[in-house]
């Protein structure tokens, strides 16, 4: 297989250096397939308990005390949650600070009535949910940890949007002023169609006005 360069805290979907364990339980789905860079050897494969899908035991990463010291989840499904932990690693301090803020502010909808305080993790949670892109403008990239420039880290640069009506949180978007926006218009989809509609159709017929000199010499306008 090609190799392919890894972007920073990325793990490989494929590790040839992933070594087979010794049974534990042995009740794991399992069968022999080819392996993937070199087809001739038949080795074994298990099912991933997220994707579903049969893999070589190259795609899971090794994980002591279950079977076959391996993870019962693939790379490619595991993934996404490891990138969390590593951000959380690396910005223990910024998030704790974080965490604290959106606490105050922010509900968490986890199936009661009232919820539970925001965290920093359910920001990560979120902004991985929406593939880190604004939920509005999908070509805006959400930076969840600012930069440290000079010394000192940038303000945040993302916004959380909530229901203003049950207070709970809906996702996070890139600039306040959209959220402003969605505040303006009373989160009704009917007046955010019908707004779209007004500037679809004034881009498509704008409104000319003509300035014409009647024979008194006064100046009018006609539509």
């Amino acid at each position: 297989m090609k190799k392919v360069k890894l972007k920073d805290n990325e793990i490989p979907y494929w590790d040839p250096n992933t070594k087979l364990g010794n049974p534990n339980k042995a009740k794991r789905h399992m069968k022999y397939v080819p392996r993937p860079d070199d087809p001739s050897k038949m080795e074994i494969a298990f099912k991933c308990q997220k994707c579903k899908v049969m893999k070589h035991y190259g795609y899971y990463s090794k994980d002591k005390g279950k079977d076959y010291d391996l993870d019962t989840r693939c790379n490619k499904c595991e993934y996404p949650r490891k990138k969390i932990q590593n951000i959380e690693r690396q910005n223990k301090d910024y998030l704790k600070e974080l965490t604290k803020i959106l606490s105050n502010q922010y509900v968490i909808n986890n199936g009661t009535k009232y919820g539970r305080p925001m965290t920093a993790h359910d920001a990560l949670v979120i902004a991985k949910k929406q593939n880190w892109k604004c939920v509005i403008d999908k070509t805006k990239t959400i930076v969840l940890i600012p930069p440290i420039v000079n010394g000192k880290r940038e303000k945040r640069k993302w916004c959380v949007d909530h229901d203003h009506k049950k207070k709970f949180v809906r996702g996070i978007i890139s600039k306040s002023n959209y959220n402003a926006a969605l505040g303006f218009l009373k989160d009704d989809p009917k007046l955010m169609r019908t707004s779209a509609d007004y500037i679809e159709q004034s881009k498509k017929d704008p409104l000319i006005i003509v300035e014409t000199e009647t024979k008194s010499k006064l100046k009018g306008f006609i539509l």
